[in-house]
């Protein structure tokens, strides 16, 4: 388990699965994703879980809880290059009650601890929708800069809107002392 000051990350157990699948179904929450979930059964959420145990060593994927244990959403580090020191960030704080009080930047400064200090990474980037404002707060306020714009890459809810990409490098990350 990693701890952070609200939260911990543990990893994403079976008993979870139900749970995480959930949220999957909650087309609002999914809209806010990069890469939103289609609906899809909880039978075909279990055999997923059931592949991928042990499967890759370039992705981590992480149940974020509160220090009390309930569960409130997952994140990720995926796509690590260990030679070059890169990963792709990703969140979700599926709980609407734990939505905008502070778990989500916990979970967040939490895992850029874990990919700059446990797995030496360099480099870590998300990509995050222009209209999630709440979330582009949240990276700002960890350390992630604006590094481009896929202009119109997205369609959702009848109109197009831009993917902002952005990075975080271990330096600025220690730099800020969080």
């Amino acid at each position: 388990m990693i701890f952070g000051d609200r939260i911990i990350l543990r990893a994403v157990e079976r008993t979870d699965i139900r749970q995480l699948w959930e949220w999957m179904q909650d087309q609002e929450l999914m809209r806010l994703r990069y890469h939103p979930m289609f609906p899809d059964s909880v039978a075909n959420a279990e055999r997923a879980y059931e592949e991928s145990i042990g499967e890759k060593d370039e992705d981590v994927r992480l149940a974020i809880c509160t220090t009390e244990g309930d569960l409130i959403g997952e994140t990720s580090l995926r796509n690590i290059d260990y030679r070059l020191g890169n990963a792709e960030f990703s969140i979700a704080i599926g709980s609407r009650a734990h939505l905008g009080r502070g778990y989500g930047t916990d979970a967040t400064r939490t895992m850029m601890h874990f990919a700059f200090e446990q797995l030496n990474l360099h480099r870590v980037t998300l990509h995050v929708h222009d209209f999630n404002d709440h979330a582009i707060h949240t990276y700002l306020k960890c350390g992630f800069k604006e590094e481009g714009r896929l202009r119109e890459a997205e369609y959702m809810d009848g109109r197009r809107s831009d993917i902002v990409v952005m990075g975080l490098l271990r330096r600025e990350f220690e730099a800020l002392g969080l």
